[in-house]
């Protein structure tokens, strides 16, 4: 699946279509990230991320606030001059495809499985 023009992901994310961006030689694409790696090696420190990681999952996926704020930006973009519906309708649906796959990805996270 083709990203929208100008559409980067984050370094790591998989893309929908299963490649990954940005990786550097780890299984999937995860590039790692090395002050995470050594923060979570922390035993004071790792549940409060996994904690923090769990409670944003909820807020921004799971409870599906994510699709509703495409939904409410895509009702705004309709008011715009030079508003092309043809056009925003096809990568508003690339977006949702991406959230609703990153959603279900990470409902399979052992850090959000173990919560």
């Amino acid at each position: 699946m083709q990203l929208p023009d100008g559409m980067q992901l984050p370094e790591g994310m998989p893309r929908p279509d299963g490649d990954a961006a940005g990786g550097r030689g780890r299984p999937g694409g995860l590039g790692g990230n090395k002050l995470k790696e050594r923060f979570l090696a922390s035993a004071a420190f790792k549940p409060v991320y996994e904690d923090a990681y769990r409670d944003l999952y909820q807020k921004i996926y799971a409870d599906g606030t994510a699709l509703n704020a495409i939904e409410s930006i895509t009702k705004v973009l309709s008011t715009v001059d030079g508003y092309d519906e043809q056009k925003t309708t096809a990568d508003v649906e690339q977006l949702k495809t991406l959230l609703r796959q990153r959603t279900s990805h990470l409902a399979t996270d052992s850090v959000i499985t173990s919560g």
